[in-house]
């Protein structure tokens, strides 16, 4: 009956500790996700400044129509 409780003991721990280990895994996932999407954002504010900012140099330069 001693080896059976012990068998029991230890299998719970084992699942305890896949289980936390699991949990942990997932959480250190979720929380690199959430940092490269907001590189994603910084990169897609950053790529609209630039085409801005390409816009209004464009509208400052007269553009020259060339006749023949």
């Amino acid at each position: 009956m001693a080896s059976r409780r012990r068998a029991i003991g230890f299998l719970a721990a084992v699942l305890f500790v896949t289980g936390a280990g699991i949990f942990s895994v997932h959480s250190m996932q979720k929380e690199e996700r959430a940092n490269l999407h907001q590189g994603v954002i910084r990169d897609q504010a950053l790529m609209g400044l630039k085409e801005q900012q390409r816009r209004e140099q464009q509208d400052k330069v007269p553009t020259q129509s060339v006749q023949y």
